[in-house]
């Protein structure tokens, strides 16, 4: 992005040049004004007037940069807020809680697949997801396991067990 604040700015160099053409007219009639008093140009009084019309314009000169900068920082911060959601997706998929679900997900995914439950990958909210209701898991799933591998595991997996689980 460009920059449209400070001294140097395209903006600023030419509102300081429109102002040319007003202050050569204040100025002209400061030393008029003074002229028909008496006063002469080499006088300080002329010098205070010169140095009053000076810091106007110094004045208007950083009352528009000061604006510039502000409207600079406005559109900055805009642009900023415009990419917050898609840095804040970034951190979350990054976040090792995340990715702890995800592995927790593929562990409870493999270990149903093995058991012959079917995919228990929602016990762990695997890939960030919230937990589904698993409704009640019947006996076919521990008998399968039992009939080809002999009695369910003492690890309380038991068909009791698993439907106290159920939503």
């Amino acid at each position: 992005m460009n920059s449209i604040s400070g001294t140097d700015s395209t903006a600023l160099q030419e509102y300081i040049q429109s102002l040319a053409p007003t202050e050569a007219t204040a100025d002209a009639n400061l030393h008029a004004s003074l002229g028909a008093g008496g006063v002469s140009a080499n006088s300080s009084v002329a010098a205070l007037g010169e140095s009053n019309l000076q810091a106007q314009e110094t004045s208007a000169i950083a009352g528009e940069a000061a604006s510039l900068t502000e409207s600079q920082q406005s559109l900055e911060a805009k642009l900023i807020e415009s990419t917050l959601p898609a840095a804040q997706q970034q951190v979350v998929d990054s976040s090792p809680l995340h990715i702890l679900g995800q592995v927790l997900g593929d562990v409870g995914s493999a270990v149903g697949d093995v058991m012959g439950l079917g995919s228990i990958t929602g016990m762990f909210g695997g890939a960030g997801a919230s937990v589904p209701s698993m409704g009640t898991i019947s006996d076919p799933g521990i008998a399968n396991f039992e009939a080809n591998n002999g009695p369910a595991p003492a690890s309380g997996f038991t068909p009791g067990f698993l439907e106290g689980l159920g939503g």
